[in-house]
């Protein structure tokens, strides 16, 4: 992971334990890769970020929250930020592996930060 690629308040792994980034996390460049690790993106941080199910087919999953509209395409394993049209061919913004790269792309999009909005389960 690159210090470049986070923000204040992105979640991250430091020594297996869930961590928000701080000012001074940032600060703290020493060894910073060998301390932080991104957290996998699942649809477990999908719940807890208040996206919904909204469409699943054989090769794909769909989430939407707040205009935005995430796929999770089964045949690599990985999740993406699609524009969609209304014949429903999708156009690849970003793939992503880890739940800071949401909270980014979230927050390029949209303005606003992305926050979790159920603590556990599924609502």
């Amino acid at each position: 992971m690159k210090l470049i690629d986070l923000r204040v308040g992105n979640t991250v792994l430091k020594d297996g334990k869930i961590k928000y980034v701080s000012i001074f996390t940032l600060n703290d460049t020493i060894d910073f890769a060998d301390h932080f690790k991104g957290v996998p993106l699942t649809e477990e941080w999908l719940w807890k970020f208040g996206f919904t199910n909204i469409d699943e087919g054989e090769f794909h999953k769909d989430w939407r929250f707040k205009g935005l509209k995430i796929r999770y395409k089964k045949e690599n394993e990985k999740y993406i930020i699609g524009v969609w049209n209304d014949s429903d061919d999708d156009c690849q913004i970003i793939w992503l592996d880890f739940v800071h790269q949401l909270e980014n792309i979230f927050y390029i999009i949209t303005g606003k930060e992305l926050v979790i909005q159920v603590q556990a389960g599924r609502n």
